[in-house]
């Protein structure tokens, strides 16, 4: 039997581990250097103008025998999804929300032309606007280089109105004897407070050099905001690099890769952790979870369930 052909579209494949399936994911625009072209692509982009098509990356080449493209949220074009369907008129078109549903997004559900092929990853959003779950993905083609530990536990990542919890959690685990590494990035648009500030970076982290620092630690820790029930990008990272996973999601209970030698759930109030607990969990070995939950969140796990539907 013949195999299924898939594209993917993505803003940024450039991000994260996508460089990794740079031949099947593809960049949603190729945007000029120059200054002209830029404002001319942003404005026909922004208006939703005919001369926007000049600026398709190299999908354009690949939909014609097509299977299914699937269409990140994050650089949906209604004129990509119109360009497809004519170009391809056999294949199926499918949105996918790799974030939640927000007020910066949720138009899309209105836009995009099939209501029954929009996925998202978040299950709330799944009830809220009868959509279909599809989970985050990662790639086996990722692999950490091995170095020293030399860290309990990491953290990177924007604070996001969290930065007084993550600073005050970081001194319980240094007081608690945990070595921590935690890099985290102020929130711009936040206003100057001078004690919390001098916690903070205004220095991001590329991918390469996080993947050094997670190689380094024995875990990771994921702070999620209240109420999130989607999958993160650091849980992806816990299961296929086999790290252990410290978090403030609950509802990371509910997923088949949890278990408990492994994943570590932490109170929203500091004064409700139990940080002796949180040390010898961290001084345990990680538990080998099956194969097949792994194979579920990868690439092509994920993308055969758009394909099977």
């Amino acid at each position: 039997m013949k195999s299924q052909k898939s594209v993917v579209i993505f803003w940024d494949p450039s991000l994260y581990f996508f460089p990794k399936l740079s031949s099947i994911i593809f960049k949603a625009f190729n945007i000029p250097r120059n200054k002209l072209l830029r404002l001319i692509f942003h404005i026909s982009f922004r208006f939703n103008l005919p001369i926007v098509q000049l600026f398709y990356g190299d999908w354009k080449n690949e939909i014609k025998d097509a299977d299914i493209v699937v269409l990140f949220e994050w650089g949906y074009n209604k004129q990509i999804e119109s360009y497809i369907r004519n170009v391809n008129k056999h294949c199926k078109v499918h949105l996918y929300y790799w974030n939640i549903v927000d007020d910066n997004n949720k138009v899309l559900l209105e836009k995009f032309s099939e209501h029954n092929h929009i996925w998202t990853t978040d299950k709330n959003d799944c009830k809220k606007y009868n959509l279909r779950y599809n989970s985050l993905f990662f790639t086996k083609r990722m692999n950490l280089p091995l170095k020293t530990i030399d860290w309990d536990i990491i953290f990177v990542g924007i604070e996001k109105n969290r930065g007084e919890y993550l600073v005050e959690l970081k001194e319980k685990m240094l007081v608690n004897n945990m070595k921590c590494k935690f890099h985290i990035v102020k929130n711009q648009r936040r206003s100057n407070n001078d004690e919390l500030d001098q916690h903070m970076s205004i220095q991001y982290v590329d991918y390469a050099t996080y993947l050094d620092m997670v190689s380094r630690s024995k875990a990771i820790l994921d702070i999620v905001r209240p109420g999130q029930i989607a999958l993160t990008q650091r849980s992806m990272e816990s299961i296929f690099f086999r790290k252990k996973m410290v978090t403030n999601s609950e509802d990371i209970k509910n997923y088949d890769f949890y278990n408990q030698n492994n994943i570590f759930v932490i109170s929203n109030n500091i004064n409700d952790i139990n940080f002796e607990s949180l040390y010898n969990f961290l001084n345990t070995p990680y538990v080998e979870i099956e194969q097949s939950i792994i194979d579920s969140y990868d690439y092509e796990g994920w993308i055969k369930r758009f394909l099977d539907n």
